[in-house]
């Protein structure tokens, strides 16, 4: 399996498309979508965050580093959301546009090239999604492909710079979503404290009893309110590949409810 930040890849692979692409299979086939062969590629990381997102019939939805759309993509099959993805660099931009395309997703679903962390707009969104490089220069050395894209190592002001970012292109009451490393998610958490409140945290654990992975974090611009930490989420199964709730958001397109850390309907 190839990994997406850390993450599994959710998806079947096809190498039709040449030596620099894959054509990969997303939410049990309803999602089909080309990604770079080599670097970052989505996987349960992003098909978790998509899952997350709570937004309504005509809610604007802005994705921060949007990389290949995917994660743009899972949300709006799931939902009437519009989603606009913001990606730095112009060929994953213009993939990511194919991919819009090719899933006849792109009245709804746009991508602009474009540096997310300085990404400004006139018409807040009513939610802003992101999955943040997890390290930074005090963490580690970056590859060559991670350095040239700059999505392993936080820059210009780690990921402080991707919470200001969200909040500047929020409506009032809008809601910010993370996926984020869960042994570095008090470094979010900190970062949110100055312009958030009302946030919940939801870990994504391996398997039962054990320590989680990964966090999804949601922060309002609303009144302030107590953290809520939610019962963590089982990805795997003692024996299964991946638990029922899992499967049915990974093969099935499910919601996930982060009040409850429970999954809603599948895509019909």
């Amino acid at each position: 399996m190839k990994m997406d930040r850390g993450g599994e890849r959710d998806g079947r692979q096809n190498d039709a498309p040449g030596e620099d692409f894959t054509d990969d299979a997303f939410l049990g086939g309803r999602l089909q979508a080309l990604q770079p062969r080599k670097g970052f590629r989505a996987g349960l990381d992003t098909v978790f965050l998509a899952a997350a997102i709570a937004a309504g019939e005509g809610a604007r939805v802005l994705e921060l580093g949007a990389g290949a759309g995917i994660a743009a993509l899972c949300l709006a099959l799931r939902t009437g959301a519009s989603v606009m993805g913001i990606e730095r660099e112009p060929w994953l931009a213009n993939l990511a546009c194919e991919n819009a395309r090719r899933n006849g997703l792109a009245e709804r679903v746009a991508f602009a090239c474009a540096d997310a962390l300085n990404y400004r707009t006139d018409r807040p969104f009513d939610v802003v999604m992101a999955n943040p490089p997890y390290n930074d220069a005090r963490h580690g050395t970056p590859t060559p492909i991670a350095k040239k894209r700059g999505s392993v190592l936080h820059e210009g002001g780690g990921i402080a710079a991707w919470v200001k970012a969200a909040h500047e292109n929020l409506k009032p009451g809008g809601a910010a979503y993370f996926i984020y490393r869960a042994d570095r998610g008090e470094d979010l958490l900190r970062a949110l404290a100055t312009d958030f409140a009302q946030v919940l945290w939801l870990p994504l654990m391996p398997r039962e009893g054990e320590q989680p992975r990964r966090v999804i974090i949601r922060a309002r611009m609303a009144p302030a309110a107590p953290l809520r930490r939610v019962e963590g989420f089982v990805l795997h199964g003692q024996i299964t590949k991946y638990t029922p709730q899992a499967e049915a958001i990974l093969r099935h397109g499910a919601a996930l409810d982060l009040e409850t850390g429970q999954t809603g309907s599948a895509i019909t």
